[in-house]
């Protein structure tokens, strides 16, 4: 009797990650043939979905190209348009691209399609990212990077603080006189 050690959360995610990678392997881009490779997620838990992002590469002849992130937990992606996409492999891998245009762009709507059928909101990103992080979750609010909506924290100890030791001043000088 095999046991489930995933989390409720993380079953969900593989099935998505299962279904999207099954329908797309019958779409293999370019020369290399290269596929659609979503990365594991890094356990058994997703800390409910906090650690959910996965990236979405393109897989063949020994290469992976990053060409987006999917987050099943949030039911958002970004995906690299053909542009994008072709820049980061001739800089990564130092040599022409072999997925054509229209190629990829046919492959991008068949993505778009399956993930809109999983409830997944997706952006295509232009030129922007071509040179980005690759780990999503080093961008990610609350994983490396902060939020800049938020406020930071320190402000209010740093004034605190000044106010405290302005006090102190205040006292030190009183008492000497």
């Amino acid at each position: 009797m095999s046991q489930n050690v995933y989390t409720a959360v993380t079953s969900s995610l593989l099935m998505h990650t299962e279904i999207l990678t099954s329908r797309l392997a019958t779409v293999p881009l370019g020369m290399s043939k290269r596929v659609l490779l979503i990365s594991e997620l890094s356990g058994p838990s997703s800390n409910g979905g906090a650690l959910a992002r996965q990236s979405l590469m393109l897989n063949g002849a020994g290469e992976q190209l990053v060409c987006g992130w999917v987050d099943f937990a949030a039911a958002v992606a970004e995906v690299r348009d053909y542009a994008t996409a072709k820049k980061a492999y001739e800089t990564r891998f130092r040599k022409p691209f072999d997925v054509q245009e229209a190629e990829y762009r046919g492959w991008l709507q068949k993505l778009l399609l399956v993930l809109k059928e999983l409830g997944v909101r997706c952006d295509v990103t232009g030129d922007e990212v071509a040179s980005a992080v690759t780990d999503p979750a080093v961008s990610r609010p609350g994983f490396g990077a902060p939020d800049p909506r938020e406020r930071s924290s320190l402000v209010p100890v740093l004034i605190i603080g000044a106010l405290a030791l302005a006090g102190i001043v205040l006292a030190v000088v009183l008492l000497t006189f």
